[in-house]
């Protein structure tokens, strides 16, 4: 940062559980906190969801909200900035529930003044997911459920006059490391050219930083008729909201399917 006469702004990920164990009174550790200032760091967190059981069990996080409040504290306490990761797209959750939990999640972030750092899914080999997924027991969120989180997260950082907060995007096709199947290529509902049109506007947003234009493009895809396509399926992914049966639905469905496959290597 000297040598070149530049500002840095860096990110750093880490655990709660790992902040937690630093010895803040240690010589090291002051020291070490005194370069990370200088370099406008900003501490990340793996947080996922503010609902206990989205956090812990469906995410399998092992982390109690204390530790997250503590490590969360202990960042601004000397005088650094945190943010957290917010997941969207569970296996077990639909489109209107991961809508709701994520939109939950950001307003629990920015009442804490913290960073949101939205990340979605994708179909990674060898995971729950991914045996869901090949055999059609899932699908993936729609690209419009996309498009109406980063509205929400855009709006409501307006709304509540945090302009100067900061926020990311993750690439909602990319990695590392790539994934098999990404939310834009297997859309049921959104046609192919809105879900090119939203992760578009997405890649631009993630540039440019510029809210408005993406509130307008986002207001002329909702007078599509594919939109209204998007919402009635909504309306039906309410009456489907009992998450726990469905978890437990989905890993028994996944545990058969996996079971069958050992059984026809066997038999081969």
């Amino acid at each position: 940062s000297k040598n070149y006469k530049m500002g840095f702004h860096l990110l750093i990920e880490c655990h709660c559980k790992d902040w937690n164990k630093l010895d803040f009174n240690s010589e090291y550790t002051k020291y070490e906190i005194d370069l990370l200032k200088k370099l406008n760091t900003r501490v990340l967190f793996g947080f996922e969801s503010a609902n206990e059981y989205i956090r812990n069990v469906l995410y399998n996080k092992n982390l109690e909200m204390q530790e997250f409040t503590s490590a969360y504290k202990e960042v601004m306490n000397n005088g650094l900035e945190t943010g957290i990761f917010i997941f969207a797209g569970l296996f077990s959750m639909n489109d209107a529930l991961t809508y709701k939990d994520v939109c939950n999640s950001i307003c629990f972030a920015l009442d804490r003044n913290i960073a949101p750092v939205i990340m979605f899914q994708n179909v990674q080999q060898y995971t729950i997911t991914d045996v869901l997924f090949q055999a059609k027991q899932i699908n993936l969120i729609e690209p419009f459920t996309v498009m109406e989180i980063v509205l929400f997260l855009i709006t409501e950082i307006e709304k509540r006059g945090m302009e100067s907060m900061e926020w990311l995007i993750a690439d909602p096709k990319g990695g590392p490391p790539v994934p098999e199947f990404n939310i834009f290529d297997c859309a049921k509902i959104t046609s192919q050219e809105n879900a090119e049109k939203i992760y578009d506007m997405i890649c631009e947003l993630r540039l440019t930083r510029n809210r408005h234009v993406f509130i307008l493009e986002a207001q002329d895809l909702r007078e599509t008729r594919n939109y209204r396509e998007y919402q009635q399926m909504l309306q039906k992914c309410f009456k489907y909201d009992h998450l726990p049966e469905n978890t437990d639905r989905l890993l028994l469905s996944a545990e058969n399917i996996i079971n069958m496959k050992e059984v026809k290597r066997y038999d081969l």
